[in-house]
């Protein structure tokens, strides 16, 4: 089975006022086993991503889940101990 990967921007509240839009921040990422929504769903402005893991441009799908605590820092030694699921 193969599994892809489902990544949503959250987008903020629209203001009249100009803006930076920092697309460093804001994203969010699900394995698309799980998420179960078509990529025309998760490209609508409002999309509800909540249950999603938070995330954060560049990074690696790996980094997004050690750092939502899915898997310890690999530099840790627990990191030794532990299987990483190739599947969702």
């Amino acid at each position: 089975m193969v599994s892809c990967l489902a990544v949503a921007l959250v987008a903020g509240a629209v203001s009249a006022e100009p803006a930076v839009a920092r697309l460093s921040e804001g994203w969010s990422l699900q394995s698309s086993a799980r998420a179960r929504v078509v990529g025309e769903a998760v490209s609508t402005p409002g999309f509800d991503a909540s249950g999603w893991y938070a995330t954060w441009v560049p990074a690696t799908v790996m980094a997004a889940l050690v750092g939502n605590g899915v898997y310890p820092d690999p530099r840790s030694s627990a990191f030794e101990t532990i299987r990483v699921s190739s599947s969702g």
